[in-house]
């Protein structure tokens, strides 16, 4: 998961934890979370996080965080049947 959004506020604004069961959509399904997505460790990942959304999918792929990865093309993508193309093209 390269989304940096659910992992803010970064440490250094102070300390925070997500309240409730986690659950991430995974191989067309469900599942509840092994562990809570941890903060931002440092303030540097939010830059490193918008240039991710620029960086080709190959180069994206090594970031720690690409802002990209938040899109709603994503969620349209993970949940679309696989025998339908979305707006986005998909």
């Amino acid at each position: 998961m390269q989304d940096p959004i659910p992992a803010l506020p970064a440490a250094p604004w102070g300390p925070f934890v997500h309240v409730g069961q986690e659950f991430r959509y995974v191989t067309g399904q469900w599942e509840r979370a092994a562990f809570p997505v941890e903060q931002l460790p440092t303030m540097g990942a939010i830059p490193r996080s918008l240039l991710g959304f620029f960086a080709t999918e190959k180069r994206r792929a090594e970031y720690r965080y690409a802002l990209g990865e938040h899109g709603p093309h994503q969620c349209v993508s993970a949940l679309r049947p696989s025998d339908r193309v979305s707006e986005f093209g998909d």
